[in-house]
């Protein structure tokens, strides 16, 4: 498998470069690379750009000719092909130990039937360490959170690859989310790999009762849990959660009083967080760490909050590109105007560290559903300088979200 000459993906170079060197090196070392490599050896894929040749795809030297040209897929393409049929026939000479195993997930049946996806390991791994960099990113260079913090610079190490050291090496994490929600697995891994303890219930669905107790067996300081709603196939929500504390107030571990010192980290994913519920974890609780991530079963996480936008999120960058095609037509959208999300897998990483071209299911200009403003790549009050996703809103296959649950944050 072709080696990728880009930095690594815990390299905070992803967050702090020059846009325009950043832009250049993934659209020419990974988005264009990734669709040759597709229309070469995906078989849905030498069927869907059959109209153009590979010297089109050469010729692409901006974000938005990527757009217009490469065609966008949708659920629908998903649902009515096997999922093999967007695997890569990898010849038997360039496969290594780890590749021929997949993580399978079956996404939340918002098109009226539910769809496998493949991961490989070496795509699993590049989304992960990505999601981890994000986490890392925080304690190194964001002093509203880093200030509340005493931690030693490091390296800890997990599946033979290096992380910088955080607080999160003394965490204990408890996990809300249903047994087979995705988002459970991409966090095992990252905080794993940052060095933390992280405990779910793999082969059931977690009732809050069930949370609550967890929090006290394994004296948790933290909590994975989707926000609030009311759609019981995401998992134990975060809102009865603290509800259900209110409530047990003898009990050591309480969450609601604000003195607590142990309990300093809360999670989030898969849906957005009201600023009713995020102003009590801040102002009211006075939580030093919150972190919530945006992605999609596809392609795993592609944004994540900072300390000063809270309901926004910065792209990530490394595996993954989010890009936005307008409305109406084919074309890509102006800066903070609002467009349909097109999402990317295009990196991953092998044993060996190497960053390599995805070998899961291939997934390019993945029209998710959802719309969103996306703003132009300045320095944030953070430290990164990527681009915002913000605005996010579920246009297409609203009813069927509501029915059998988010898998998109």
């Amino acid at each position: 498998m072709q080696i990728l000459s880009i930095p690594k993906y815990y390299d905070f170079w992803w967050d702090t470069a020059a846009p325009a060197e950043r832009n250049d090196i993934v659209l020419k070392e990974q988005a264009v690379p990734t669709a040759l490599f597709a229309k070469e050896k995906v078989p849905f894929y030498r069927e869907h750009y059959k109209k153009f040749s590979s010297t089109d795809i050469q010729r692409i030297s901006s974000f938005e000719e990527f757009v217009h040209i490469i065609p966008y897929i949708t659920k629908e393409h998903l649902a009515t092909n096997h999922p093999l049929a967007f695997l890569p026939e990898i010849p038997n000479f360039e496969i290594d130990p780890n590749r021929g195993r997949y993580w399978m997930f079956g996404t939340g049946g918002t098109t009226g039937k539910p769809v496998l996806v493949f991961h490989s390991m070496e795509d699993w791994r590049g989304m992960s360490i990505t999601a981890n960099r994000h986490i890392e990113f925080d304690f190194y260079h964001d002093e509203a959170i880093a200030g509340h913090f005493s931690f030693e610079r490091g390296t800890a190490f997990f599946e033979g690859l290096e992380s910088r050291r955080t607080p999160l090496v003394n965490a204990r994490i408890v996990g809300a989310y249903n047994g087979d929600h995705i988002t459970n697995n991409i966090y095992a891994n990252m905080l794993h790999r940052l060095g933390s303890e992280f405990y779910w219930r793999p082969s059931a669905a977690p009732t809050v009762e069930d949370i609550y107790d967890s929090t006290q067996c394994f004296r948790a300081n933290g909590l994975l849990a989707p926000p609030e709603g009311g759609n019981d196939r995401k998992g134990a929500f975060l809102r009865a959660i603290l509800e259900q504390d209110a409530r047990q107030k003898d009990s050591f571990w309480d969450l609601s009083h604000r003195f607590n010192p142990d309990f300093r980290f809360i999670f989030w994913s898969s849906m957005p967080i009201s600023e009713e519920l995020l102003s009590y974890l801040r102002t009211d609780l006075r939580l030093p760490y919150i972190k919530g991530h945006f992605g999609s079963t596809e392609v795993c996480p592609t944004a994540s909050t900072c300390s000063h936008r809270m309901r926004d999120f910065h792209l990530v960058f490394g595996h993954s590109l989010v890009l936005l095609k307008s409305l109406e037509g084919k074309e890509s959208v102006n800066p903070d105007e609002l467009g349909y999300m097109l999402v990317s897998k295009i990196g991953a990483t092998n044993s060996r560290g190497q960053n390599i071209l995805p070998t899961g299911m291939i997934f390019l200009n993945y029209m998710t559903g959802d719309a969103a403003r996306l703003t132009r790549a300045t320095r944030c009050q953070c430290g990164r300088n990527t681009p915002v996703l913000y605005d996010i809103q579920r246009i297409e296959f609203s009813s069927g979200k509501s029915r059998h649950g988010c898998q998109v944050a």
